[in-house]
């Protein structure tokens, strides 16, 4: 089985569950918003879904279970449930709404280019990038901070933000000089 297609059949491989076990985890997260659901039960469900980030790849590739579709199920997963946890904290606790809308921008613009990427060049730009491991491991300690109300969040945070945007720049720079490698424009 080659790991460079992108399979609907690979959905049924351990580690793309333990994904869609991520993105279950992160709609009851979503979700909490609507019940008045106790912030340790949110803690405890975070740091499960923060554990399988983790297992997914590790099992992978340990029993050679690597897939292109795994690739992308991981990226979706780890993205729903740092967004939806930060929703969470936006609405329940006092994380700063400006902070969505720039992870929002720059998830969307990620996401954008690399699909400019697949229409231009007939090949999937890599998605598992040193800068995307960087960027959801900084997510992860933004949201440990507001979720167990860590002191001085807000300044920690604010510099965590500001190297997600350098991160962002870093990895866009990398599309493009892919785009620019690739490029097969159809007329």
């Amino acid at each position: 089985m080659s790991k460079n297609k992108l399979k609907i059949s690979d959905i049924g491989k351990i580690p793309n569950i333990i994904s869609l076990f991520r993105l279950i985890i992160s709609l009851f997260i979503l979700s909490s918003l609507l019940y008045s659901i106790e912030i340790i039960w949110i803690q405890i469900i975070y740091i499960i879904g923060a554990f399988s980030d983790k297992a997914d790849g590790i099992i992978a590739r340990k029993f050679n279970w690597e897939t292109k579709l795994g690739q992308y199920l991981e990226g979706i997963a780890d993205g729903a449930l740092i967004f939806t946890t930060i929703i969470f904290l936006t609405f329940r606790l006092d994380f700063p709404l400006i902070y969505i809308i720039i992870s929002f921008t720059i998830f969307v613009l990620g996401f954008i280019f690399i699909l400019a990427a697949r229409a231009f060049t007939d090949k999937w730009f890599p998605v598992i990038l040193p800068e995307n491991r960087l960027a959801v491991f900084l997510g992860h300690i933004v949201i440990i901070l507001y979720i167990f109300s860590v002191p001085m969040r807000e300044k920690i945070t604010a510099v965590i933000f500001l190297a997600g945007i350098i991160i962002f720049l870093i990895y866009l720079t990398k599309i493009i000089k892919f785009l620019l490698k690739n490029i097969n424009i159809r007329i």
